[in-house]
């Protein structure tokens, strides 16, 4: 062989290497095989393993191409309400419970207000694949757990084409849906740390079904509809003027607390988000109050496990956190600016 020719094989399987990396030096062990003195049956096997090995690569190649230049992604994570929104069409899909692994848990259904619960079982698909036709087009549907938590998942939505126009078509009709489900009910959150988690969805209370004077309930509920009228909310803005409304509701249990703000809730066509103030400390309240939502009713239960700053001063004494609210905090965050950003930035 000429130092010609080997130069260039060797431009061959250099060029080999850049599109192929470690092929040029499978390929100098295989040449050897492969020349009329090997026998012929090692040389077949030699050239069906190429070709295998060829085909592999070149597969997984194709397919981070297409990933990266010809496919659109979207990602719904745990912690957002659009995970419920397609939580609940995957659960009405036949897949939902056809597939091999699924998670089962006893579920806790609570109303704010009172101590009842009610045990569920759900049950929900564990690190799902599937492909399915949507409006003619292929959506890939794909969810992995997160790492650490046994229940909490990171949802993935994909497509091939030139825009991801059918994701968002896909999402937008699984949200008309769920809402159409649930036009005449309440949703309930509650905190569960620095989160929200949708705790049930009940029908809407009806006014004449809260006990108290027709004058007192009357004027509780016109009240509310002047601050959520579209002329308040200018003059707020016009004004600069903090955009909330709050209502002191005492009584012993049983009286009518609750009863009464889910019949506001559920006539004004408004969410309940309950934080229970036993359970969180200062930092809490304030992530909790910042993923509020424009419109919605806020509950305050447990107002009386709040500290002065007096008490907490003395409790605090040789420690550097605390496990409660203190009064000046709940304050702030009820009179903070939080709500005037909100409003602004709706």
């Amino acid at each position: 062989m000429t130092s010609t020719t080997v130069g260039a094989l060797y431009s061959q399987v250099s060029f080999l290497d850049t599109l192929f990396p470690g092929l040029g030096v499978a390929l100098s062990y295989i040449h050897p095989l492969t020349s009329r003195k090997s026998h012929l049956g090692a040389r077949l096997l030699c050239i069906y393993g190429l070709v295998t090995f060829l085909m592999r690569f070149a597969h997984g190649r194709v397919a981070r191409i297409v990933e990266k230049y010809f496919t659109f992604t979207v990602e719904i994570p745990y912690t957002d309400d659009s995970y419920d929104i397609l939580r609940n069409w995957v659960q009405s899909q036949p897949f939902a419970t056809e597939t091999r692994s699924m998670i089962v848990t006893l579920g806790k259904r609570a109303e704010p207000g009172n101590g009842a619960t009610k045990n569920t079982l759900q049950y929900s698909p564990k690190n799902l694949r599937k492909t399915f036709l949507y409006k003619g087009k292929l959506v890939y549907l794909r969810s992995v757990s997160e790492e650490g938590y046994l229940h909490r998942e990171r949802v993935f939505l994909s497509c091939m084409g030139t825009s991801n126009g059918i994701l968002k078509e896909f999402l937008h009709d699984c949200q008309v849906t769920l809402e159409k489900q649930t036009e005449s009910k309440t949703a309930i959150y509650m905190n569960s740390d620095d989160r929200w988690n949708l705790a049930t969805r009940r029908g809407q209370k009806r006014i004449n079904t809260v006990i108290l004077p027709e004058d007192v309930k009357n004027g509780f509920f016109d009240d509310i509809a002047k601050f959520l009228d579209p002329e308040a909310v200018a003059w707020y803005v016009e004004h600069d003027q903090l955009y909330s409304r709050g209502y002191l509701l005492h009584g012993e249990p049983g009286t009518g607390k609750t009863s009464l703000s889910l019949a506001a809730a559920g006539k004004f066509g408004l969410d309940v988000y309950a934080m229970n103030l036993s359970k969180i400390n200062d930092a809490t309240l304030q992530k909790l109050m910042s993923k509020l939502p424009t419109r919605c009713v806020l509950l305050l239960e447990d107002i009386d496990a709040i500290e002065s700053a007096k008490t907490r001063e003395n409790s605090d004494a040789g420690s550097s956190t605390s496990s409660s609210v203190t009064l000046s905090a709940l304050l702030n965050a009820i009179d903070g600016d939080v709500w005037t950003r909100r409003l602004s930035s709706a």
